[in-house]
């Protein structure tokens, strides 16, 4: 409501303050607000409404200071599914990607992984604002809505790194230490292996395991971290490991200070 009478009121100065803002030349304090609302502010087709998302997507705090070096990959699922609740799980999911790419200066910096289908990588635009970048990312993923394959990004990645191995290209730390996938977790299936009633993760486990032996390498599949941003997966979700499993952590909310927690 402070927003709208201030507007109403120094209309000019409002506008001239947004202008500095959304430029970086002046803070406004977003410390407290979730990542899927500023987002949301951001892609309004109100011009100032965008102009303060632009600056309070510059005064977000970084979750990430001290782990930026960090070899993990951000996946964010763009299915059907994430657009229930007004779009709120796919602005947690692209947004938060966004986010973590844009701090992150290890393999993935400026880069992460879009599924829905299939997986494929996203590499941010240079040259854009804040604005244009998610733009960009919401325009590409809403060519790409359709199911929840979530096998596609273990298939990905596994293929990428077989074929460096062969290729004898792939080093020591090339494979990311962790795979943060950011979904409401109602995947296409959860087992990979019908006869000996693998889930996906277990099935690709032992593939990498077996990459590693059969070429001599030290390569594994990466800690998986499921982030579960929305709040309406209820009995469709698809839980791919039972609390004790390892190698697997489980989150949820909507919070980017969840980074802290799984760096």
């Amino acid at each position: 409501k402070y927003k709208k009478a201030f507007y109403r009121h120094l209309e000019e100065d409002y506008k001239a303050f947004l202008d500095k803002a959304s430029n970086g030349e002046v803070a406004v304090n977003s410390s407290q607000m979730f990542v899927y609302e500023v987002l949301k502010n951001m892609l309004s087709y109100d011009k100032q409404e965008a102009q303060l998302g632009e600056a309070q997507w510059l005064s977000l705090p970084n979750f990430l200071e001290g782990y930026e070096n960090t070899n993990v990959v951000c996946v964010a699922d763009i299915s059907a599914s994430m657009t229930y609740d007004d779009n709120k799980p796919m602005y947690n999911s692209i947004g938060l990607a966004t986010y973590f790419a844009q701090r992150n200066t290890g393999l993935f910096a400026n880069k992460y992984v879009l599924f829905s289908d299939e997986a494929f990588l996203m590499e941010l635009p240079k040259g854009l604002s804040n604005r244009e970048t998610v733009k960009y990312v919401e325009n590409t993923a809403k060519g790409n809505i359709y199911g929840t394959n979530i096998e596609s990004v273990f298939k990905t990645l596994y293929k990428a790194t077989k074929q460096a191995v062969k290729d004898k290209t792939y080093k020591k730390g090339d494979c990311p230490v962790a795979m943060l996938i950011i979904t409401d977790e109602q995947f296409n299936h959860l087992v990979h292996d019908h006869e000996n009633a693998k889930t996906i993760v277990e099935a690709y486990k032992d593939k990498f395991n077996k990459l590693a032996k059969k070429y001599d390498v030290d390569v594994q599949l990466p800690n998986i971290v499921f982030w579960n941003v929305s709040q309406c997966s209820g009995s469709n979700t698809n839980y791919q490991a039972l609390a004790n499993y390892t190698g697997i952590q489980m989150y949820s909310g909507y919070s980017a200070s969840i980074f802290k927690n799984i760096m």
